[in-house]
């Protein structure tokens, strides 16, 4: 009996200890932490022309000569976060973009006075919160170095174009439950069906946070406990958006159909429709903003300014106007890559941000690939099904394509009233039916057969009311740097969707130099937009000074698309249907020394393509994930 006491005396006496010295040593790893950040430049410090440093084949060649452990193909977000967190482990890190500047979505561009931003719109994540991990891996990544600003309390108004129906969704999900209600008021059922989709809500996340968390550990033991996960991934996870609505009583067709359209009205985030679209997904977008949105401090070309420096102070390299033509194996293994006629070898791994269609092959662009086929197929198999005689479509395509009108007005926001919050102006609350009549539209076959620039051979474009969702924001106003940088002015972004065939006729000329024909199209999409722009912030009327249009044909050249798509692979239940398709876009690839990172291995979104860059990280060091768990306790 003494024996057992003794015992029970030494395990509370552990205990007590190890609770005692647990605060000591977080508040040691924060102290050391948050004495190395503050030793880093600031953001404001940070010379932008990192963002531009060319690469040559001397470059090249002396890089390699001194050797480089990681090599990654291109500057997405993704790539930039694990090149930063393996540098900071002691890696040589090498980043090449085929673009004039790094960031991939996160880069600006300025002209006519004004500077916009490209892919970065808002993002949440709580990131004012303190233990907030969205928060914490944003530091980690760029040494504490970003900042952001809170969007407006309302941070989307969710707008039914045929009713002239508003619904603001606020940083409190209970106002937006609320506001919801009001606007359904006169609906029976309303209130139950709202807490029934909150339910399944909430399995989505739990079901999405399991199944991308397996993707830190290596494919086989992915598959292995995936046997287990399946049957719940396959009743929360992947039931479509569509099919869960109607488990909650919104199903198409119903009293409650309405508002089912308005509960998921951001699938615009997604790029697809809810009767192609995952469940998981839509309720991880959802539940995303819960807290507000945010915007970084500076623009969003910010973060890839913190992760740049961070990866060069720590000896690696980013250049600019590199393509990679090749990821170069040996024996089936990556084991480099080549660039300009340089072949750069890689000792530790190859990580490639290009995307999964331009990695491994796509049917709709083939020859494109930077993988050998023959070694690569195994891994598009997984994905796409096996078409080792060709001619075979994909069975995930890519995503869908936008046509983008930045605006530039010569009044700061404060001046014209507008807040910072996004407007999602929706044909109406069905959009299955929306999507479908976008895809009936044929705007090219009457036109397809005549010779470029034809007086008549343009397509045309479609109504406002034949689009199924029209995007507006402004960046100025969600940027609490903005007038610091540009006072007196504002800047506003509209987006809408659009078929790649509309700009085939275009395809192979050169950027900036398309004709007159192309010009004048893109001209009429302006008015078309700018009609949009005017009726959701009528203040802006007088005050536009700039514009300018970018198209599908935009984004092939300056983010290596390959058909225009904005989001990558195609976000659809097939995509994310069973362990095949899971480790088919793992970090680790089934090519060893290959890995990938970005928005194609989780899904669309920065902070998704952050969060792949932890894992991928995880998967090539696990000494460099170690670190950056200091590094997040201690921010």
């Amino acid at each position: 009996m003494l024996s057992i006491s003794s015992s029970f005396e030494a395990m509370g006496t552990l205990m007590v200890a190890t609770m005692c010295a647990l605060p000591i040593l977080l508040l040691i790893i924060r102290m050391v932490v948050k004495g190395r950040q503050s030793k880093v430049p600031s953001l404001k410090e940070i010379d932008p022309a990192i963002l531009k440093v060319g690469g040559t084949t001397k470059k090249l060649t002396a890089c390699n000569d001194e050797g480089v452990d990681v090599i990654v193909v291109g500057s997405g977000l993704g790539g930039l976060t694990s090149a930063s967190l393996l540098s900071k482990a002691g890696y040589k890190v090498m980043v090449l973009e085929q673009h004039d500047v790094a960031g991939g979505c996160t880069h600006t561009f300025e002209d006519g006075g004004f500077e916009f931003d490209v892919g970065l719109h808002y993002i949440g994540g709580g990131l004012d919160l303190f233990l907030s991990p969205m928060r914490r891996m944003w530091a980690a990544a760029s040494d504490g170095q970003l900042a952001w600003t809170k969007s407006d309390p309302d941070y989307d108004i969710c707008y039914n174009s045929s009713t002239d129906q508003a619904i603001p969704f606020n940083q409190n999900p209970w106002v937006s439950d609320r506001n919801v209600l009001a606007a359904f008021k006169d609906t029976p059922g309303a209130k139950q069906a709202l807490y029934q989709y909150h339910i399944q809500e909430l399995f989505g996340v739990l079901v999405s946070v399991v199944a991308m968390g397996l993707k830190v550990l290596p494919p086989f033991l992915t598959r292995i406990i995936w046997v287990f996960f399946d049957p719940i991934w396959r009743r929360f996870g992947t039931p479509s958006v569509a099919t869960v609505l109607d488990r909650c009583g919104m199903g198409k067709g119903g009293p409650l159909a309405k508002l089912g359209g308005a509960l998921v009205y951001l699938y615009g985030d997604y790029g697809t429709n809810p009767a192609r679209a995952p469940w998981w997904l839509h309720s991880l977008v959802s539940t995303h903003y819960y807290g507000g949105a945010f915007f970084p401090t500076g623009g969003s070309s910010s973060i890839a300014k913190t992760m740049v420096a961070a990866i060069t102070r720590n000896g690696g390299h980013v250049f600019v106007r590199t393509p990679v033509s090749e990821i170069v194996l040996e024996n089936g293994r990556a084991v480099g890559v080549k660039a300009k006629g340089v072949t750069v070898r890689a000792k530790v791994a190859v990580i490639s941000d290009a995307g999964f269609r331009n990695t491994f092959g796509t049917s709709d662009a083939p020859g494109k690939q930077l993988v050998d086929p023959v070694v690569g197929e195994a891994q598009r198999a997984l994905l796409q099904g096996s078409n080792k005689n060709g001619g075979a479509p994909d069975k995930v395509g890519a995503a869908l394509c936008m046509v983008y009108l930045f605006v530039g007005l010569d009044k700061s926001d404060e001046e014209l009233g507008i807040k910072a919050r996004n407007v999602w102006a929706l044909k109406d609350f069905d959009h299955d039916a929306a999507f479908h009549s976008f895809n009936e539209l044929d705007l090219v076959s009457s036109t397809a057969d005549l010779e470029l620039d034809d007086p008549d051979g343009a397509p045309t474009i479609p109504k406002m009311e034949d689009l199924p969702a029209v995007f507006l924001g402004s960046a100025s106003a969600k940027d609490g740097d903005w007038p610091r940088r540009n006072p007196g002015k504002s800047a506003m972004t509209v987006l809408v969707p659009v078929k790649a065939e509309w700009f085939d006729r275009w395809d192979g000329t050169k950027i900036k130099n398309r004709g007159d024909e192309y010009k004048a199209y893109k001209s009429a999409w302006k008015e078309l937009m700018l009609e949009a722009l005017y009726k959701h912030w009528p203040e802006t009327k007088g005050h536009v000074v700039y514009t300018d249009v970018a198209t599908p044909l935009s984004n092939n050249f300056y983010l290596n698309s390959t058909r225009g798509e904005v989001y990558g692979l195609e976000h659809t239940v097939e995509r994310y249907d069973g362990v095949d398709a899971m480790v088919a876009l793992h970090p680790q690839t089934a090519v060893p020394g290959l890995y990938m990172t970005g928005q194609d291995v989780l899904c669309v979104g920065i902070v998704s393509a952050l969060t792949s860059g932890f894992l991928t990280t995880a998967r090539v060091s696990y000494k460099a994930i170690f670190y950056a768990a200091l590094e997040m306790i201690g921010s």
